[in-house]
């Protein structure tokens, strides 16, 4: 078992089967237990949420590292390497540090428990936590995977601060039909002796459902996030310009390069947890938010590829994030024409996303994202779009190639429908590079 390579080993952590039972959590804090829970060795952040947590996550992970904390940050899915999801100072856990955290968990393993048993993204979460704490991390922001009181990201003790970012439609299998359902699921990570941060534009369902839970659970603090960015200037295509007034601080005019009412959301709940670390000295200075807003680039989230024309990778997998993103793109360029690449998942909401894409598109090309086991058909995303379609491709670059050639300088390409085409972009970008 010493010569395993990480490749091997992801391989196996593949083929496990996550039981579908409600004893998951307990089995494994079980585990968590006989790691000497090394959790409780840094203050965490825990976020949960439809749409938001990845841009709000990496946000907070700049602002503490701007800071001079050592910070960890475990965040899914990944773009280019699975290893994306678990990084220190923003860099990706070695492989050879991945394989023997393995390996020490597996000795550590309770005599009832395999290896086997434990689904593989269970084990990142327990390799990233001992990761974390081997490596003297002080900050862990942490989110959860899918839904809340039954992610795997749930094992922790009570984090210093739980967020949570908007909540809204989307794995209605799993989580539930309603928001109202949904909001339950996730409201499941909330813990006694946290304080608890609820970004804006929360669907009214979803807002009562936190607040009661936190008040349930007795929290240290309930921060709806009230606070309003005074104005928002743009300045250029991917740069605005914002005036903040909160408790705690004051900014006038400083550059903000991530677009859309959305990302505004997002730095929002950022800024109100900002206003908070000031209040508890974890900040002295805003040095450290303002030197994120002006060179943060969250890879999938609206990021520019090319310019001319101009190509845009999007990961909105949502019926919600899809309004938001063409909401975005039309606020950036209204007179643009807008040329789609998509791809959907069959467990998607694929119907109403596909409708809206057709509204706002002139042309549109499909693929189907690299994800046998979930992916959409051919022959079912096709019949989506159909004046409006000019065909299909085997892969995300080739589709961007053949589009490309039918664009003027001045229209617009976007990548979007799954993180899986984003992430099949992204990969093939880098393999250029």
């Amino acid at each position: 078992m010493s010569n395993l390579s990480f490749e091997n080993l992801i391989l196996d952590l593949n083929q496990n089967m996550l039981a579908k039972d409600s004893e998951r959590i307990p089995m494994l804090k079980r585990v968590l237990k006989r790691m000497g829970n090394p959790d409780q060795n840094f203050k965490i952040i825990h976020l949960a949420g439809t749409n938001g947590k990845g841009s709000t996550g990496f946000m907070l992970k700049e602002i503490l590292q701007n800071a001079g904390y050592k910070v960890g940050y475990f965040s899914s899915p990944a773009l280019l390497d699975i290893r994306e999801q678990i990084q220190i100072q923003s860099q990706i856990i070695p492989k050879k540090s991945f394989v023997k955290l393995y390996q020490e968990i597996v000795s550590l393993l309770p005599s009832d428990i395999k290896p086997r048993d434990i689904s593989i993204f269970e084990w990142f979460v327990l390799i990233m936590l001992q990761y974390f704490a081997e490596n003297n991390v002080e900050w862990a922001v942490i989110e959860a995977g899918l839904g809340g009181e039954k992610d795997a990201t749930n094992i922790i003790a009570p984090p210093i601060v739980t967020i949570f970012t908007h909540i809204d439609i989307d794995h209605v299998e799993i989580l539930g039909h309603s928001i109202k359902e949904i909001a339950l699921n996730k409201a499941g990570i909330i813990k006694r002796n946290t304080n608890v941060f609820i970004a804006p534009s929360q669907h009214n369902s979803a807002l009562k459902v936190l607040l009661d839970i936190s008040r349930e659970n007795d929290v240290k603090s309930i921060n709806e996030v009230k606070l309003e960015i005074l104005d928002v200037k743009k300045v250029s295509l991917f740069d605005n310009i914002v005036s903040i007034d909160a408790k705690n601080f004051s900014l006038k005019n400083i550059k903000f390069v991530l677009n859309g009412t959305f990302q505004i959301d997002n730095l929002a709940t950022v800024l109100t947890v900002y206003d908070w670390f000031f209040e508890k000295h974890v900040v002295q200075t805003t040095k450290p938010l303002v030197k994120m807003m002006s060179e943060i680039n969250i890879p999938g989230r609206f990021q520019a590829i090319s310019q001319d024309p101009l190509i845009i990778l999007d990961g909105a997998h949502n019926v919600d994030a899809t309004k938001r993103l063409i909401e975005t793109i039309r606020l950036m360029k209204p007179n643009a024409k807008l040329f789609f690449v998509l791809g959907f998942l069959k467990d998607k909401n694929y119907v109403e996303m596909a409708k809206l894409y057709d509204e706002a598109a002139t042309k549109i090309i499909t693929v189907q994202p690299d994800n046998p086991e979930r992916t959409l058909d051919q022959s079912t995303l096709n019949a989506l779009f159909k004046d409006k379609w000019l065909g299909s491709y085997s892969n995300a670059k080739q589709a961007v190639s053949a589009m490309e050639k039918v664009v003027n300088k001045n229209d617009l390409i976007v990548v979007s429908g799954s993180f899986y085409l984003v992430k099949e972009m992204g990969a093939a970008l880098n393999e250029e590079t």
